[in-house]
């Protein structure tokens, strides 16, 4: 299959007013397992409003999301349910030891992730 991906984020009304900028991550790539097929891996992540630290948040979880899934496709790994919980597991506590090492409290880190793993076989979405 032949892949394209579009994504786009717009700072909200809200965020506007605050004086805040985006705190919204999108990353997306196209790989090649092993056998030559194309991988479409998509990730969004919406920061949430309240938290100081939202849009790192965002930008570290979509970053190691996609890292994550690489590496996986990389090792001609079949990517399972198992797996996408250690990958939110793994995001979450590289968060929480963030937040510890800048003595803030974890809700200062929140955000929301979706994605999706499509090739031409399977398709996951988290």
């Amino acid at each position: 299959m032949i892949w394209k991906a579009i994504g786009r984020s717009i700072t909200g009304t809200s965020h506007t007013a605050a004086g805040k900028g985006c705190e919204d991550a999108i990353r997306s790539c196209i790989l090649n397992d092993n056998n030559g097929n194309e991988v479409l891996v998509c990730c969004i992540s919406d920061g949430a409003g309240s938290a100081l630290h939202a849009a790192q948040a965002a930008t570290f979880a979509t970053n190691q999301a996609i890292a994550f899934v690489t590496h996986l496709i990389a090792h001609n790994e079949e990517v399972t349910e198992g797996h996408i919980y250690a990958m939110a597991e793994d995001i979450y506590y590289s968060l929480e030891q963030e937040a510890i090492n800048n003595d803030v409290p974890l809700n200062e880190y929140s955000a929301t992730m979706l994605g999706c793993i499509i090739s031409d076989q399977r398709a996951a979405f988290f």
